[in-house]
């Protein structure tokens, strides 16, 4: 018995890898919900502890308070006259404090924006305050190398913590209420004992301290400067555990999100970074169209703010629908997912050999006992199939090419050289029939994946119409214009061999240094 006829399949490729993790389709799902014009360089941005709906950003000489769900200004605070730094929440989002260029901490009050402390006794610019762990401290470090601890009741200073050789630009606040972590650009990163007022570490960054970060389980520190974001085991001692340079400029600032199982780190490259914490290993990338100076995620993960050198804030909002989809996907991979034919299957629970199981309907569906005569499948010839089946090769060709799919014309040619049939499909063409031949080859010769088939074709079309090509005035341009791209090919390719004979002179001599060494 004759087998059937087989139809031509589409030239296919091996498939390119999936480059895309759910890590970096999920942070890439982040879209613009607004773009807020500051003052001046937005040197700090944070959501607030207990709704993730506001937010402070400082820049120039004011603070403001944005709702992130409408993109408005809802509040500022202009009791400055020098640039202001730093604006910060406590923990309860009832009280913010900030420092300046005045070199002086003030602390407001959230709702009202009234003054409610003053704190003068720093000698130069005020980068960086905090609120302590128990809320009624702020700890303040500025450009006289001097970190100084304000007390929020009786309006005092209670202590300073020195041994900083330069600028105190950053500060993390630890679990432990005894401990505090300060970053200076003297390229160390400190770790006090608030009752000894001594250093427990001093690790050492190698470039100037932009921001620090301390996990919510105290036991990992992360500092940030130049090209390197540095991850410490302050269990350990104060171990490195992770260099990461993934930054090709500077690294300004960093940030946790809501479970702590990312960290989020940006810099004037203009890219966020994101690092799974279980490995440190970058998993996604996300470009922002300028200088990032300061970043910050809300609690939920709904809304992350970029502040820009350019006076910019950027409020990025995650799709609702994206995170419903992973869960989705996840979902499938742990268990079978129900479909309404399944439920409608388990309600009618109708037995072989009953009137119901008889009258179930073509819509029921088979059960897992039930045994299946497969159908045979219904093959769909197109046009040039039945061409190829009835033995006309060049009309299969030419319902091959008015397809416009390279993939196809491919597949076609190849089915013909197999059948020896190529040289027939071509032959006893005019100009007319023979023009789609050419501009097929003058388009696709210098691809690599059609460039095989297409020079065995050019091949037998030079053999036949040598002649006829080189008197055409329509078809000598093709030919023409198939000479210059067949010559542009084998000069990249001499360019090529010459790229891989320098490579390896250059390899040649690393191995020989490194074996004298």
């Amino acid at each position: 018995m004759a087998q059937p006829f087989a139809p031509v399949r589409r030239k296919s490729f091996p498939a390119v890898p999936l480059r895309t993790t759910k890590d970096a389709r999920y942070w890439k799902s982040f879209k613009i919900s607004s773009e807020i014009l500051q003052p001046a360089t937005v040197t700090d941005v944070e959501f607030c502890p207990t709704t993730s709906n506001k937010l402070i950003s400082t820049s120039g000489t004011q603070i403001s308070v944005i709702s992130v769900e409408s993109g408005q200004i809802q509040s500022r605070f202009t009791s400055f006259k020098e640039h202001v730094y730093s604006g910060s929440f406590r923990k309860d989002g009832a009280l913010i404090t900030a420092g300046g260029e005045e070199a002086v901490v003030r602390v407001f009050d959230a709702k009202k924006r009234n003054l409610l402390r003053s704190f003068s006794g720093h000698k130069g610019a005020v980068h960086s305050t905090k609120f302590s762990q128990d809320g009624i401290r702020v700890m303040s470090g500025g450009d006289d190398h001097i970190v100084r601890c304000w007390d929020l009741p009786t309006e005092s200073c209670l202590f300073e913590l020195g041994r900083h050789k330069d600028f105190v630009r950053s500060q993390a606040c630890c679990p432990s209420p005894h401990l505090w972590a300060t970053g200076s650009y003297d390229k160390k990163m400190r770790l006090f004992d608030l009752r000894t007022k001594e250093v427990i570490f001093e690790l050492s960054h190698d470039s100037l301290v932009e921001d620090i970060l301390i996990f919510p389980s105290g036991t990992l520190a992360v500092s940030v400067g130049g090209n390197s974001v540095r991850v410490w085991d302050l269990f350990t001692g104060g171990r490195m555990i992770a260099d990461l340079q993934n930054h090709s400029r500077a690294a300004m600032c960093a940030s946790l999100d809501g479970t702590g199982s990312r960290l989020i780190t940006a810099g004037l490259d203009q890219q966020v970074k994101v690092y799974n914490t279980s490995s440190f290993e970058m998993v996604a990338s996300v470009w922002i169209e300028g200088e990032i100076v300061s970043i910050s995620l809300s609690q939920d993960e709904h809304f992350m703010a970029c502040g820009l050198s350019s006076g910019k804030l950027i409020v990025k909002r995650h799709s609702p629908f994206m995170r419903e989809r992973e869960l989705i996907e996840q979902g499938r991979d742990r268990h079978e997912v129900a479909t309404p034919s399944t439920v409608r299957l388990e309600k009618t629970g109708a037995v072989p050999g009953t009137l119901r199981y008889f009258f179930r309907g073509q819509d029921q569906k088979a059960r897992p006992e039930d045994v299946i005569v497969p159908k045979p499948p219904k093959v769909k010839f197109r046009k040039h199939d039945k061409m190829l089946q009835s033995f006309r090769y060049s009309d299969a060709l030419d319902a091959a090419m008015e397809t416009g799919q390279t993939a196809f014309s491919c597949a076609v040619i190849e089915e013909l050289v197999s059948r020896n049939g190529l040289k027939t499909a071509l032959s006893g063409r005019d100009e007319e029939s023979l023009l789609p031949v050419l501009q097929l080859i003058t388009k696709n010769i210098h691809n690599p994946y059609y460039s095989h088939t297409l020079i065995g074709l050019t091949k037998v079309v030079l053999s036949i119409y040598e002649q006829v090509l080189t008197s055409s005035i329509r078809l000598r341009p093709l030919l023409e214009k198939l000479l210059s791209g067949v010559k542009e090919q084998l000069q990249i390719q001499r360019e090529m061999r010459r790229t891989i004979g320098q490579t390896k002179a250059i390899l040649s001599t690393c191995e020989k240094v490194d074996h004298k060494q």
